[in-house]
């Protein structure tokens, strides 16, 4: 399960680890914690390809369940709102991985606008003129 998974990797057992995480998948194949996890570990194996999609379904799980036009925060220290942070920030070193900083800018920007650290669809925080 998730739990033992997380356990097994922190012991250094990529390959238990990555076996629990994948049986707790079958009990609950849209468990964003799982995916988030597995993504982390494919970046650590070097393959952004397979932690892109982990991340990449996460994230459109938790798009799923905003709902259509969201213009609201999201506060990051919410344990709840963590998985959707970090399958945003996963999902975007992924890209960078694959030479594709195209695509991770703009997701950095949403968990920015989403965090409250900058104003909607406004300039990134930084020093005033």
């Amino acid at each position: 399960d998730y739990e033992e998974g997380i356990e097994l990797w922190k012991a250094g057992d990529t390959e238990a680890a990555r076996d629990a995480l994948r049986y707790a998948l079958q009990g609950c194949g849209d468990n964003l914690w799982v995916h988030v996890a597995l993504g982390r570990i494919a970046l650590e194996d070097n393959d952004p390809a397979l932690a892109r999609g982990h991340f990449g379904y996460a994230f459109e799980l938790a798009q799923r369940a905003l709902p259509p036009g969201f213009s609201g925060r999201l506060p990051r220290q919410r344990p709840a709102n963590r998985p959707f942070f970090d399958a945003i920030e996963g999902l975007a070193a992924s890209y960078d991985a694959l030479g594709q900083p195209a695509e991770s800018e703009p997701l950095r920007r949403l968990a920015a606008d989403l965090s409250g650290a900058r104003p909607r669809g406004g300039p990134p925080p930084g020093p005033r003129p």
